[in-house]
């Protein structure tokens, strides 16, 4: 039983989660002393952010089973339009989403070993290429129907 509503949700709270890591965890990477990302300095948020991107990475480990319940529903009642191409892109995440997480636990349980500091942004970068490769496909697919979806507010009187 398919419920696009909920799946619709689950999504954008993961999307939201996400993105807060993200930009919480590249201001972390800077402000631990590493220059790669020093460019995107203006733009990322300031402030005491370790609280932030922890919130946000414990609310992916949450959102995660609901995500693969309603998900897994979502996408067997959409499995014939979906190509090769959407299903390698979907590994990506399998891959990506669970070494974060993971390589994340142990930085927070006390595990600063540079090794995992590099897997743990390793793995970052392969949910930005997943984040860019996911959002690609969908633009071109679906063009300006997608673009109205996300951000025309449809009224009706």
């Amino acid at each position: 039983m398919e419920n696009p509503i909920k799946f619709k949700w689950l999504h954008l709270l993961c999307s939201l989660a996400v993105l807060v890591s993200l930009l919480t965890g590249f201001r972390v990477h800077l402000l631990n002393g590493y220059d790669t990302l020093f460019l995107l300095s203006p733009i990322l948020p300031q402030g005491q952010l370790h609280n932030w991107h922890l919130l946000a990475g414990i609310s992916i480990a949450l959102l995660i089973p609901l995500y693969l319940i309603f998900g897994r529903t979502h996408a067997d009642s959409r499995r014939s339009r979906a190509g090769r191409y959407h299903r390698n892109v979907h590994r990506l995440a399998y891959l990506f989403i669970p070494a974060t997480l993971i390589t994340g636990s142990m930085l927070w349980l006390g595990e600063s070993d540079l090794t995992w500091r590099q897997w743990h942004f390793y793995s970052v970068l392969g949910l930005l290429i997943y984040i860019l490769l996911h959002g690609y496909i969908y633009f071109l697919q679906l063009g300006k129907t997608l673009l109205s979806a996300l951000f025309l507010v449809k009224c009706s009187l």
